[in-house]
C-alpha cells in the first residue's frame, strides 16, 4: 500500500537542504499517490516556483487552493508565482485572501506587511 506522507516529508527535507531535483521528486509521487493531498500539492508549487517552472507551480498551487480554498499560504504562493510573472491584477485576489485567512490576525495585511512578514519569518 502506497503512503505519500513517505514522500512529502522526504520532500520537505530535501529541499530545505537545497537537493531541489529530489525534492521534485518526491512532491510528484506524493501527488500522484493522493491527488487530493493539498499541503503536497502547495509543496509542489513552491519548489516548481523555486525553479521557476512558473506554469506548472501556478497549475499545482492553483491544485492545492481547489481542495483547501482556506489554506493562507496557497494564496500567497499562487499570488507570488503570478507576480513573478508579471501578472500583478490576478495576484492581488490571492494576496487579499491570504490576509483573509492568515493565522497572523495582529498584523495589517497591506503588501508592505506581507513583505515584513516574510522577511520575518525567513530570518533564522
Amino acid at each position: 500500500e502506497a503512503h505519500p506522507p513517505l514522500h512529502y516529508d522526504p520532500g520537505n527535507v530535501l529541499f530545505q537542504v537545497g537537493r531541489v531535483a529530489a525534492a521534485l521528486a518526491h512532491f510528484t509521487e506524493a501527488v500522484r499517490l493522493d491527488n487530493a493531498f493539498a499541503l503536497a500539492w502547495h509543496n509542489y508549487a513552491f519548489v516548481l516556483a523555486d525553479v521557476e517552472r512558473w506554469s506548472e507551480a501556478e497549475n499545482a498551487v492553483r491544485t492545492s487552493i481547489d481542495l483547501v480554498p482556506t489554506y493562507a499560504d496557497s494564496h500567497y504562493t499562487l499570488a507570488e508565482v503570478l507576480r513573478q510573472q508579471g501578472r500583478y491584477d490576478e495576484a492581488l485576489p490571492h494576496e487579499n485572501a491570504y490576509c483573509e485567512h492568515s493565522k497572523a490576525s495582529d498584523l495589517r495585511c497591506s503588501r508592505n506587511e506581507l513583505l515584513r512578514v516574510v522577511c520575518i519569518e525567513e530570518d533564522p
